[in-house]
């Protein structure tokens, strides 16, 4: 087929993508109608090009609702657009999302992206009114300022101490109120939606180090912040297996830590480029050395505990990832 996904992915990001079929079952998603917001995002592209990839490989008739607050969304898509098995919806309050009807729900986008209180009230409607399967997802930051003497996060310890007079401290109290509804979907009524929260995602575009990534990628100086404290992080593919394992195997209304077992900051991330390219990588350091007091705050290290007991290892280290994520990068053609 001319607009099969293998024709318009270049092989690198093709092949990623694929490997997320291959660490979980996609055949839930048989015939099933699947909303993704963020679609423009890498968690939620990665989501929604495995679905259609999936139809390709498996004609498995799932069709998909891709959600974004970015009109650049279809840009994102490129000719995928012209598929038959994908619908687009812009909207930064979900008042309109797109088709009649779905039976699966997977929220992706950053909450700060949209207007969050219309937004979040118009999701949970959505999904209560077609009685959908749901992952609300929600990045790790929405544990707040937590001091519980321990070295990682569980998912008990929602919530930590947040600042609610501080206006850029808002998308944790949405956020948290998101999930809130969320839950007393799952307990009060009945639905079966989960809570995937989101480490730090490391891919090839829109993360928190793309900056440094395609410094490095471009032969360019990588400047580091040294005082950036270390957090939990996970590569890209393995973040979107990981929200489907949870979506069809946690327990209704579970929260649930999505990360790798390794901790990434702009300091290790340049040590990191620096071993791969050795005198090539042009590393600077920018700011003063941070140390942490006894009666600092934990650092944002989740416990991943609970994604393991469900038979999900993340498979990419912190290497392997940022390495994928360089061939991405760099290589040439086969663009969407």
């Amino acid at each position: 087929m001319e607009f099969e996904v293998n024709r318009l992915l270049s092989p690198y990001l093709y092949n990623d993508i694929l490997s997320s079929i291959k660490r979980t079952d996609f055949s839930a998603f048989t015939g099933k109608t699947v909303l993704i917001t963020g679609a423009s995002k890498p968690l939620g592209y990665y989501l929604a090009c495995a679905l259609l990839i999936n139809n390709d490989l498996n004609s498995e008739g799932a069709k998909i609702i891709a959600v974004d607050s970015s009109d650049k969304l279809m840009e994102k898509f490129g000719k995928l657009t012209y598929r038959g098995d994908i619908d687009f919806v812009v909207t930064r309050d979900y008042s309109y999302l797109g088709g009649e009807r779905a039976d699966i729900v997977i929220h992706t986008e950053d909450i700060t992206e949209l207007e969050p209180f219309t937004a979040s009230l118009n999701l949970l409607r959505f999904i209560t009114s077609n009685r959908a399967k749901a992952a609300i997802c929600v990045p790790c930051s929405v544990y707040g300022e937590v001091f519980n003497g321990r070295d990682t996060l569980g998912e008990s310890d929602l919530f930590g101490y947040n600042d609610c007079a501080d206006p850029e401290k808002s998308h944790i109290q949405y956020n948290r109120m998101l999930i809130t509804e969320t839950l007393k979907l799952a307990r009060e009524k009945g639905f079966d939606v989960k809570v995937p929260i989101i480490a730090d995602v490391v891919s090839a575009f829109d993360c928190r180090y793309s900056e440094l990534l395609r410094a490095a990628a471009l032969n360019k100086n990588i400047i580091a912040e040294q005082g950036d404290f270390p957090a939990s992080a996970i590569y890209v593919s393995d973040a979107a297996a990981a929200v489907v394992k949870a979506l069809f195997t946690a327990k209704s209304g579970e929260l649930i830590n999505i990360s790798a077992d390794y901790t990434l900051c702009e300091k290790e991330l340049a040590k990191l480029l620096s071993n791969l390219y050795g005198d090539a990588a042009k590393v600077h350091y920018k700011g003063q050395e941070k140390s942490l007091s006894p009666m600092s705050k934990n650092l944002y290290v989740l416990d991943n505990t609970r994604l393991r007991r469900l038979g999900y290892i993340p498979d990419a280290t912190a290497e392997a990832g940022v390495t994928r994520a360089l061939n991405i990068i760099t290589e040439k053609g086969g663009e969407a």
